[in-house]
Order: C-alpha cells, then sequence, then structure tokens
C-alpha cells in the first residue's frame, strides 16, 4: 500500500470519530473588575475631590452609602458633607467596587511656636530645636520641614537637629501648612581672651609661682599660681582684658591635691565688683561653667575655700568668648 492510500484512511478515521462524538467546546468568560484611582479618601468637611474608575470603556454608576458624610455625583465627584465613615460604590453590569471615606472637622494650623528665637553654637557641634504646632490639634499639615539657606555652615535634618559645619551665620527655616518661621543661627569658636592677659593677685607664694603663670596656656603644676601659706581667704586673681569682651565660658585647672570648692566669678562695673555666678562644695580640679554672655573688661576669680589648707594652686584660668571668623 502507498503513503497517499494509508493517509487517506487516517483522515477518514479521524473524520468519523469525530463526527461520532458529541464535542463540546468550553466558553472562557472573563471577570469584570472595577478599579477606582483611589484605594481610600480622607477629606475635611466641606473638601470634594474626582474619582475616575475604569475599564473607561465602561459607563459607571456612583453611589454613598451614607449621604450625610458623603455624596457623589454622577461624574465620580466625593463632596464631604459631615464628620464620620462612609463607602463611595462604582458600579455597572451587577459588577460594583467600593472605597472608604473617612471625613473630619478641619483644624488650620495658625501658628508654628519655637523653643528658641535663635541658636548659637560651637564648631562641630549639635543642636535641636523644638517646635510645638498651634493648636496642638492642627491637622491640616503633615509635618515640619526644614531648610537652611547656607549648608556650608549649617545642616539640618528632617527632624530639626542642627549640625554646625563651618564658622558663620545661616536662617533655618521652618515650614508647616501655610506657616513658616525662620530662626537665625551662628557657628562659633571658642577663643580664650584671658590668655596673657595682665592680671593681680592677692599674693604669692614665691617669684617662681606668679599669678601670670594662671594665664599662659599652660596647664601643669611646673607653671601655675600659688597663693601665699598662711594668708587665709579670700584669695583672688584680677584679669584686665584691656577692653570690653563679651564672655560667656570660665574654665579652671586646679590641683588634685588641694581642690577649689568655693568660689565666685565677678565682673567689674564702675568700680565695684558684680557677681556673675558663684559655686560652692566643688570636687573638680577641672571646672568648666556656662553662663549667659555678659559683657565685661575686667573678671575677678574669688576664691573663699579648699579642700585642705589655705593655699590656691591655680594651674590655668581660661575665659572664653566667641569667635564667628
Amino acid at each position: 500500500m502507498n503513503r497517499k492510500k494509508i493517509n487517506i484512511i487516517i483522515l477518514l478515521i479521524i473524520t468519523g470519530f469525530i463526527s461520532g462524538c458529541d464535542l463540546e467546546l468550553d466558553k472562557i468568560e472573563v471577570e469584570k473588575s472595577i478599579y477606582i484611582n483611589q484605594p481610600s479618601l480622607n477629606l475635611f468637611v466641606g473638601e470634594s475631590k474626582k474619582l475616575t474608575a475604569s475599564p473607561t470603556s465602561a459607563t459607571f454608576n456612583w453611589r454613598s452609602e451614607d449621604i450625610q458624610v458623603a455624596t457623589v455625583n454622577s461624574s465620580g465627584v466625593v463632596e464631604a458633607v459631615g464628620v464620620g465613615s462612609t463607602n463611595i460604590v462604582a458600579f455597572y453590569d451587577n459588577v460594583q467596587t467600593k472605597i472608604e471615606v473617612t471625613v473630619t472637622e478641619l483644624k488650620p494650623l495658625i501658628d508654628i511656636v519655637l523653643s528658641v528665637p535663635a541658636v548659637e553654637f560651637g564648631l562641630g557641634d549639635e543642636a535641636t530645636i523644638s517646635v510645638t504646632p498651634e493648636p496642638l490639634d492642627a491637622n491640616n499639615y503633615d509635618r515640619f520641614y526644614w531648610k537652611s539657606d547656607n549648608e556650608k555652615v549649617v545642616r539640618v535634618s528632617p527632624s530639626g537637629k542642627l549640625t554646625a559645619i563651618s564658622l558663620g551665620n545661616a536662617n533655618i527655616t521652618i515650614r508647616g501648612g501655610n506657616i513658616i518661621k525662620t530662626i537665625p543661627v551662628g557657628v562659633y569658636r571658642n577663643v580664650n581672651i584671658a590668655y596673657k592677659k595682665p592680671v593681680i593677685v592677692s599674693s604669692i607664694l614665691n617669684t617662681t609661682y606668679p599669678g601670670e603663670n594662671a594665664v599662659d596656656g599652660v596647664i601643669t603644676n611646673v607653671s601655675r599660681w600659688v597663693s601665699k601659706g598662711g594668708a587665709g581667704f579670700p584669695q583672688w586673681i584680677v584679669i584686665d582684658f584691656e577692653g570690653e569682651n563679651k564672655i560667656h565660658e570660665f574654665r579652671f585647672y586646679g590641683d588634685t591635691y588641694n581642690q577649689i570648692t568655693d568660689f565666685k566669678l565677678q565682673k567689674e562695673v564702675n568700680g565695684e565688683w558684680i557677681d556673675i555666678f558663684s559655686e560652692s562644695g566643688n570636687s573638680s580640679y577641672t571646672y568648666i561653667r556656662s553662663f549667659e554672655e555678659t559683657m565685661a573688661s575686667k573678671v575677678r576669680f574669688y576664691i573663699t575655700k579648699t579642700t585642705k589648707d589655705d593655699i590656691v594652686r591655680l594651674r590655668e584660668l581660661e575665659i572664653m568668648a566667641k569667635a564667628y571668623e
């Protein structure tokens, strides 16, 4: 039998098999779905928002499940009516989908209250500005936004932490909603203006330990001011800045054997000594204290007590001023 006859026989068999069977082809139905361009809505009373649905070839109907909270028109525009939650439904051809709408009362932000009117801090330091919304329950902003107008001097993080980069000045802007506040910031370095300035002391043990040793920049026991034994208290050292200076920090380096416990820092005003601050019960031979900036041409370190005897042993004394360049 040749190949042509074989092919004809096979074709007849297949044709007969198909004709003798009830072959039913299943129809594949595509499930209809509706997609809304927003998964949910948060609106203030009186606000409106247009929703769109797809497929775009369909004609949709819209309805609200609670018209006391929100309404929706035939174009999908939702209007917030009252405080609460409801669902907005889009439907066609017995197919529907819905999204939740939450409506709240608008409480606008009316002010941003800053913890300080200005910031000054040292090179390499960090600082934080605290901000408070007014009213506290304002709800028309998501967060505060921070910006420095001179990032070569000060950088600010999204949380409001400031970092001093270099000496100089910058302005930090804080924005919340429609409210904007600006705060000036200065970055300084501390300068010891007592260094090698003229001094007068109440007494000296001998010429090896004069008052000048306390402002020579050398913090050792070899170079120090030592007062006269048996002279009693008070003992003091006066530093003349040779002109008015704005000072803000005091440091001294004392003696580990006989610590300076009770003392005052004073400035001269019209021939009288006025206290800048006083200390009692100090237990550290290295002492640092900042204070509110004040103008002074002379200061006096006025000592009234030490831990062991009446001899003051002062390795170094520093008075700090701020420099911005």
